[in-house]
C-alpha cells in the first residue's frame, strides 16, 4: 500500500499554490531507468535549476529511489505507468494519464503523440507536491 498520502475515496484534495523556490530546495527528479530521453529531460531540468537559481536537485532513476524518499520530498516525476512504477501505483488517483495508445484526460482520449505535465499533490505524502511530466518514452540513442 502507499504511504499516508493516498486519498480516501471521495476525499477532497488540498488547495496548492505553484512551486516556489522553497519547494524546489526540497525536490528530487525521478525518471524511468531505461528511458534515455527521460534521463536527458531530468538532467536538463536539474541543470537549469542550478544555473538559474543555484538550486541543486538530485536526479534518480526509478531503481535508485525508495518510496520513503518520494514521500519525504517534492518530486518531479517523469514517465508513464508503463515505465515508472511510482506513477503506476498512483495512476488511479490522477486526473490524467498517458498510455501506449493515448493521452487520457477524464473520459477524453488524445493522440499518443502528445504528453502532458501538471502540478499535483504528492500522493505519497500530500504535504508535498509533485510535478508530473507524463509522456511516451523518448527514443534517443
Amino acid at each position: 500500500t502507499l504511504g499516508t498520502g493516498v486519498l480516501a475515496e471521495g476525499a477532497d484534495l488540498p488547495k496548492y499554490e505553484s512551486f516556489s523556490r522553497e519547494m524546489y530546495n526540497n525536490c528530487i527528479i525521478v525518471y524511468p531507468k531505461n528511458d534515455r530521453g527521460g534521463y536527458i529531460v531530468a538532467k536538463g531540468i536539474a541543470s537549469e535549476a542550478l544555473k538559474n537559481d543555484r538550486i541543486k536537485m538530485e536526479v534518480l532513476n526509478t531503481e535508485e529511489v525508495k518510496e520513503e524518499t518520494i514521500a519525504s520530498k517534492n518530486v518531479i516525476m517523469i514517465g508513464n505507468s508503463e515505465n515508472n512504477s511510482f506513477i503506476k501505483k498512483i495512476e488511479s488517483e490522477l486526473p490524467a494519464k498517458v498510455t501506449s495508445e493515448a493521452v487520457v484526460v477524464g473520459e477524453k482520449r488524445y493522440s499518443k503523440e502528445y504528453g502532458l505535465s501538471y502540478i499535483y499533490p504528492n500522493l505519497y505524502n500530500t504535504n508535498n507536491k509533485m510535478i508530473l511530466i507524463l509522456k511516451q518514452p523518448f527514443f534517443c540513442r
